[in-house]
């Protein structure tokens, strides 16, 4: 009895979807989202974009992380959410290291970031090729 909640997140690749559903953790309710992604890697966001509207799809997708409340975050690389790291720390006892509100908000303030230098540094790359 688990209902999946699509959250349009694209940018990454246009029609990124993220996931979330709730958790019962004991006596508490946690948010989960599965996070499609929100790096730039190698995609062009100007001249040559890899997709026609891509940096208004990442601006969207980081303006709708701002009012989300996630408790847990997963994502389809375990690097993005340090898997390892917390399941490490989860054998060792003590509180659920993937329960972390507030962790998703700070990561995705990274992605933005990572994305506006990544839009700044494309953008005099091409106007340094066109003057």
């Amino acid at each position: 009895d688990v209902t999946l909640t699509a959250r349009e997140t694209p940018g990454h690749s246009p029609g990124c979807t993220s996931w979330e559903f709730p958790v019962k953790d004991g006596d508490a309710m946690r948010s989960v989202l599965i996070f499609c992604s929100g790096t730039v890697a190698l995609n062009r966001l100007v001249g040559n974009p890899t997709y026609s509207g891509i940096v208004a799809d990442y601006r969207k997708t980081f303006a709708r992380t701002k009012d989300m409340k996630i408790d847990v975050l997963l994502a389809p690389h375990p690097e993005m959410y340090k898997m390892a790291e917390k399941r490490t720390r989860l054998g060792e006892g003590g509180p659920n290291p993937f329960v972390n509100p507030g962790e998703f908000n700070a990561y995705a303030v990274t992605l933005e970031k990572a994305f506006e230098d990544a839009l700044a540094k494309q953008t005099a790359a091409l106007q340094q090729k066109k003057g």
